[in-house]
């Protein structure tokens, strides 16, 4: 399994155990390791700008009943 498909396992496997093994037949199983790498890159300047947005748990909340 090529890094990239490993890291893309562990993040799938925390946070939905149970389908990493569905994620990985129908997503990863079919890919050959060059297209494993040029979906990485493809995915390169998305997964970028989701680590630049801060998560949404930055954000304070309304408090209910409140302004």
């Amino acid at each position: 399994m090529t890094r990239i498909r490993f890291t893309i396992f562990r993040a799938y496997a925390k946070v939905l155990p149970g389908h990493v093994e569905v994620v990985s037949g129908l997503l990863f199983e079919p890919l050959s390791r060059d297209d494993a790498e040029t979906l990485a890159g493809l995915l390169a300047p998305v997964r970028d700008h989701m680590r630049s947005t801060p998560p949404r748990s930055a954000t304070p909340r309304r408090r209910k009943g409140g302004a």
